[in-house]
């Protein structure tokens, strides 16, 4: 089971609907470009992502309650009928500042908006109101003892602000905004919309932590609140922000201090054509595209309409002005003054998650230029990894007394693992971990282990330990003893597939190995596109992989069989596609089956395998037994584990 927590799912927004005059609409402009959206877009690589993501990434790689002093040059107070708004520190403020520039930046806008200080005690006192009244709100009550010249301050800028209640910097409130997808916002997606607004040069922060957080001070009470010494602290910090300290936060929109005419756009989407990071978005966000009203007619819209296809599976989904759950299928065309005043909400429905790799094309069909020509929109998005470090598999694991097991990660972990991760046992009596990520089995039962990746965008897995005491019945042949500790200390060989060594491996383990073989070697996960195989569910991502990738195919038109013992020259065949993969070439040695038959039972191999068993055999994969191979006979468990142990060390490892 793997857990994303994400601003996006834990925090209330509003946005003010008393819009400003001036931000109604973007009047054209004859002054020159000076940044083209479209062309940003096409030319960055996704290294080019990678770099600004280094430049603009959190101060702090957690997603935590900070104390008062990290936030405050000075902190807001109430004494009686009198408030004290407080000073956040300029490094604070400049983190959001951050997380706005790289989100501009990923939707090919100019990424140079600055922090105007001179409104500062605006935005905490626009924070401070909606604190001290206990909610979100663009009509305050006045606060009991708030001065009125402090309260028109608060109302200056909640008029003309994004508000957020929850999220614990300013960041993870911008990511929040990015989202904007609930029931009272997919209809206008407009805090996006703001922070995307071409014009803006500039934009302020203000922060007020909640009555609880000061009566409470759960820092002066939990000293190692927000240590990462283990992982119960993160629990603990995360159930006391989100039931008592959730702080009040706005962030000034408003600005528009960018020359009109110096951005040229046909379109600003969300996510944007071109590499993408898929922690930057999920399958229940809406999309959206700002569509520029100086070249498409904004008073023209009843005929739009979107077709979605993920490339992967090639599933489609046309969207129109039909589909309007809130929950799911949901288009929509808006036209008010949100920073651009014309665009295109939609989203698509069962989705279910966006995988590191995928693919979708998206087609607008349905405008019209502004001289009333049809026109139509076309543009594919890749989303991939940002985050290096935030894989691993979860999964189920057997061990013996006293043995020990490395916990697989996928990816680099980036510095000290102790620094990096952080790990949880549920019964530490049955196994226990080192702060290295090493387990270590004490006795016989079952157990957890939670494993917390530190990122920005927080990932918890979870491995369950089944403890044994050895089957002297059901031991692993001393000849397959070593590649099978190899294959078990990297994760590859899970709980279903630990025991009855002597009993053939099915297609659907043997998929499962060759799978996590390949993603080990390649420090990621793989693809998983929509199989044609009728007895397979959902849930078997690993079936999904292997046809994806290629190594295997399926017994019939629609049938995988995945219970079906996998033989000898079926293994052959796999064992060679895999090596081909994870090689990337034959050394030019194909075919050599038909000039020098070598085994005595050479007939008996399928044509469709017989060179495939060559080249494993000419590899040192796959051996014979007095001069034949057995094509037909089948794999065991023991023996699929020797051969993938033996590719991983032909290939290097």
């Amino acid at each position: 089971m793997q857990i994303r927590l994400h601003a996006t799912r834990i925090l209330a927004l509003l946005f003010c609907f008393f819009l400003m005059s001036n931000a109604l609409f973007i009047a054209p402009s004859s002054a020159a470009s000076s940044s083209d959206v479209q062309l940003s877009v096409k030319q960055r690589t996704r290294e080019d992502i990678m770099r600004k993501w280094q430049q603009y990434k959190p101060m702090s790689m957690d997603y935590m309650l900070k104390s008062p002093d990290e936030i405050y040059e000075s902190e807001p107070s109430r004494y009686g009928a009198s408030y004290a708004i407080g000073k956040v520190k300029p490094v604070y403020v400049e983190d959001g500042i951050n997380a706005v520039n790289f989100v501009r930046y990923l939707a090919g806008l100019p990424d140079d908006v600055v922090a105007d200080w001179t409104l500062a005690d605006q935005q905490q006192a626009a924070s401070f109101i909606n604190e001290e009244n206990g909610e979100l709100s663009h009509n305050p009550d006045h606060p009991e003892g708030m001065s009125d010249t402090l309260f028109d301050l608060g109302v200056k800028g909640i008029s003309s602000s994004n508000l957020a209640y929850g999220p614990p910097t300013f960041y993870s409130s911008v990511l929040a905004y990015m989202s904007d997808s609930d029931h009272d916002n997919i209809d206008r997606v407009s805090h996006r919309r703001w922070i995307l607004n071409p014009l803006m040069k500039k934009t302020m922060f203000g922060m007020i932590y909640n009555k609880e957080f000061y009566e409470y001070n759960p820092f002066s009470k939990v000293p190692s609140l927000n240590l990462y010494s283990s992982i119960y602290p993160f629990f603990y910090q995360y159930s006391l922000m989100y039931s008592m300290f959730y702080p009040y936060s706005s962030m000034y929109v408003f600005n528009e201090d960018r020359p009109k005419g110096s951005v040229s756009y046909d379109t600003i989407s969300w996510p944007s054509a071109g590499d993408f990071p898929v922690e930057m978005f999920t399958a229940d966000d809406a999309w959206s595209i700002s569509v520029n009203p100086d070249r498409y007619d904004a008073f023209r819209t009843s005929d739009i309409q979107v077709q979605i296809t993920r490339v992967r599976d090639s599933q489609v989904w046309n969207l129109n002005k039909s589909n309007s759950d809130l929950e799911g299928a949901y288009f929509h065309v808006e036209t008010g003054g949100y920073g651009v005043p014309f665009c295109i909400i939609f989203r698509p429905d069962n989705v279910k998650s966006i995988l590191p790799e995928d693919q979708f094309s998206i087609k607008v069909s349905g405008l019209y230029t502004k001289d009333g020509k049809p026109a139509q929109l076309e543009y594919k998005t890749t989303f991939f990894n940002l985050s290096m470090q935030s894989n691993m598999w979860d999964g189920d694991y057997r061990l013996h007394p006293g043995e020990t097991f490395r916990i697989p990660f996928l990816g680099a972990i980036v510095g000290d693992i102790t620094q990096a991760a952080a790990f949880l046992v549920d019964d530490e009596s049955i196994a226990e971990v080192s702060s290295d990520g090493v387990i270590k089995a004490k006795r016989q039962g079952s157990t957890s282990v939670l494993v917390y990746i530190k990122d920005f965008f927080v990932n918890i897995y979870e491995l369950k330990i089944q403890v044994n005491e050895p089957d002297q019945l059901d031991a692993i042949s001393s000849w397959a003893e070593a590649y099978y500790q190899k294959l078990k200390q990297q994760g590859l060989i899970f709980s279903d597939y630990d025991y009855n060594y002597k009993q053939a491996m099915d297609r659907y383990g043997f998929a499962t190995m060759a799978v996590r073989m390949a993603e080990y070697l390649q420090a990621k996960a793989m693809n998983a596109p929509k199989a044609p195989f009728k007895d397979i569910s959902d849930n078997d991502v690993y079936v999904m992989k292997a046809y994806g990738a290629g190594i295997m195919k399926g017994t019939g038109l629609d049938q995988f069989s995945p219970d079906k013992s996998i033989t000898r020259q079926e293994a052959a065949v796999l064992l060679f596609n895999l090596y081909k993969l994870m090689n990337g070439q034959d050394d030019g040695q194909r075919q050599t089956s038909a000039v020098s038959p070598r085994f005595s039972d050479d007939q008996k191999i399928a044509s469709w395998a017989k060179d495939s068993v060559y080249r494993v055999n000419q590899l040192g994969l796959m051996e014979g037994d007095q001069n034949q191979f057995d094509p037909t006979g089948e794999l065991t468990r023991e023996q699929a584990y020797v051969i993938i142990a033996k590719l991983m060390k032909l290939l290097g490892h």
